[in-house]
């Protein structure tokens, strides 16, 4: 995952750990064949002001997803 290094990185509503521009995360044992949503918000605080920015991403056992997250924008998620 990419995101702004001073970012809060939110799973589900629930803050994650660490910090920098680049993070990478593994969830929990996944069932195959079955799909698995995630929703990331990404917020930052610019000018004084709360920036956020939410994508939902679906994962797959066995797959590897990337996700940029921006304060203006979000590019496309990909699973590999």
């Amino acid at each position: 995952m990419t995101l702004p290094a001073d970012a809060t990185l939110l799973f589900n509503g629930t803050a994650a750990t660490g910090t920098g521009t680049v993070r990478t995360f593994r969830t929990p044992a996944l069932q195959p064949g079955q799909n698995y949503r995630y929703e990331l918000t990404a917020e930052v605080v610019r000018d004084g002001r709360t920036e956020r920015v939410t994508e939902s991403v679906v994962v797959r056992a066995g797959e590897t997803a990337t996700v940029t997250l921006t304060p203006t924008g979000i590019s496309t998620a990909s699973a590999k």
